[in-house]
């Protein structure tokens, strides 16, 4: 057992808005500078929308 979180496209659809689809399971990308974080500098540990595994702190 990995522990890992496996979800269905139909349950990603959902739950996920269209652009966050798109990147996460199209391998689309966001247009440049215009995510929500782009330019943010609030320290944390941001996690994957999908799994919630940490990414980048």
């Amino acid at each position: 057992m990995t522990g890992k979180k496996i979800l269905s496209r139909e349950h990603l659809r959902e739950l996920l808005g269209d652009e966050q689809y798109a990147v996460c399971c199209e391998h689309g990308t966001e247009a440049p500078f215009t995510g929500k974080y782009w330019d943010t500098k609030t320290s944390g540990v941001y996690h994957c929308v999908c799994c919630d595994a940490p990414l980048f702190s």
